[in-house]
């Protein structure tokens, strides 16, 4: 049977309609593979409560990746040990890392952004063993509670003069030293901060947090040298920060009450978060606020000392803490959070908690 002008029509059209699924399939597999070649693939080690897989325990990642999204940076994050971190980055395996302290081996195969978080190891002890404390070699012989895993820096990691009782949790450490099994223990600043914002009285009474830094370092996202573009990704990000500083975004990913930043001209500025609450005392009297960095002018605390601090809540700026008092009641009155969300008046007290960052320290209590 012969085909006829009608079936070669058709015969024809079903060729077009595959010839262009073909092509189609082809763009859309082009598209994906270089939609997935853009992403950036960053890596971390487990570093509780900065890097880990747990909702609340991943403060650094969280700050690292709430920045790029709102920089429009595509990316995904995955946890290594940390010798495959660096191995992965110098081979060109992954783009970036979550958060890594400069030196010069790391600045030869790393571009790195501006400190986005400060590690600052903080001296923990009890009331009935104060000391003064300047140095680390004046605990030689003590027993000072260090946290498996933790990353404390060469000052304590090569210290053999201290005697070092390994503990699963930071909380379990605070056991210990109330319990008087060990001396001191050692922990980062963020981590002292929750014990000051959260820990039972009872608790917090029994403790003494040293003012002097045994470890700082600054912490840094960095991107492997060769990776395209990767100037303009590290300004994004920095940029992406200081408005996170600056909107509350980034301290209600850290959980405290108030985080403490000194601008250039040596003034303080307290940034409050979504727990701020009506009738809260005016932290600058009372030293509260998490000090987001370390002064690096020596004359930047003598400079603020003769200024007054600034407050900054509801993304408004107030020169005064009464304004800044006013305006947080008002907020709440209307049923709006510091972080001018609106929310369900019967609900305001649950939503203004700290959430899942502290529960491993809360929750012990």
């Amino acid at each position: 049977m012969k085909s006829g002008p009608q079936s070669n029509l058709a015969l024809v059209g079903t060729r077009l309609q595959f010839q262009f699924a073909i092509t189609f399939l082809l763009l859309f597999i082009g598209v994906a593979a270089a939609h997935s070649a853009d992403k950036l693939k960053i890596v971390a080690d487990y570093w509780p409560p900065f890097t880990t897989e747990q909702k609340g325990q991943r403060i650094a990642a969280d700050l690292v990746e709430t920045a790029l999204s709102n920089a429009d940076i595509i990316h995904e994050t995955q946890l290594l040990p940390w010798n495959e971190v660096l191995e992965g980055l110098k081979s060109g395996k992954y783009d970036a890392i979550v958060g890594a302290w400069k030196s010069t081996e790391r600045e030869s195969y790393l571009m790195f952004s501006q400190p986005y978080l400060e590690n600052r190891i903080k001296l923990v002890g009890r009331i009935d063993n104060r000391i003064v404390y300047k140095r680390l070699d004046q605990l030689a012989g003590k027993k000072v509670g260090l946290v498996e895993g933790y990353a404390y820096g060469p000052e304590v990691s090569d210290n053999k003069s201290i005697v070092k009782v390994m503990g699963a949790t930071e909380a379990g450490n605070i056991k210990k030293l109330i319990a008087k099994k060990v001396d001191f223990i050692l922990t980062d600043s963020i981590v002292v901060q929750a014990m000051k914002e959260f820990l039972p009285e009872d608790v917090k009474n029994e403790l003494v947090i040293y003012d002097d830094a045994v470890v700082i370092r600054p912490l840094y996202f960095a991107l492997r040298k060769n990776y395209p573009n990767g100037k303009a990704i590290l300004e994004k990000f920095n940029k992406s920060i200081s408005g996170m500083l600056a909107d509350g975004s980034y301290n209600k990913i850290l959980g405290f009450s108030w985080v403490k930043v000194t601008n250039a001209d040596g003034v303080e500025e307290y940034i409050g978060s979504s727990n701020v609450t009506p009738g809260a005392a005016d932290p600058a009297q009372q030293q509260y606020g998490y000090q987001v960095f370390t002064d690096e002018e020596p004359n930047r605390k003598s400079m603020a000392k003769s200024k007054k601090p600034k407050y900054r809540v509801l993304d408004q700026n107030f020169d005064s803490w009464r304004d800044a008092a006013n305006a947080i009641e008002d907020a709440h009155k209307e049923g709006v959070s510091p972080e001018h969300d609106t929310i369900n008046k019967a609900d305001m007290n649950k939503d203004l908690q700290t959430g899942d960052t502290f529960n491993f320290l809360i929750g012990e209590w």
